[in-house]
């Protein structure tokens, strides 16, 4: 699992959200700014992941779609 750097004032706006996938926590910066900007997600990914989740994914279920596809 890989750890992202997230600046101060941005983890105070984030929010803790649930994995549509496995159901776990986790945080979420939305458009200020995630640990899921930081990751190299083509359209043809996106895509294939949103059949699945309509909404975000935690870190793990991400990491695993994106070797998937």
């Amino acid at each position: 699992m890989q750890f992202f750097y997230i600046p101060k004032v941005l983890y105070i706006m984030m929010k803790t959200k649930t994995c549509q996938l496995c159901g776990s926590k986790f945080s979420c910066g939305g458009l200020l700014g995630c640990w899921c900007d930081q990751l190299k997600i083509d359209r043809k990914q996106r895509e294939l992941i949103s059949l699945v989740a309509s909404d975000c994914v935690c870190q793990e279920c991400l990491t695993k779609k994106m070797e998937k596809y």
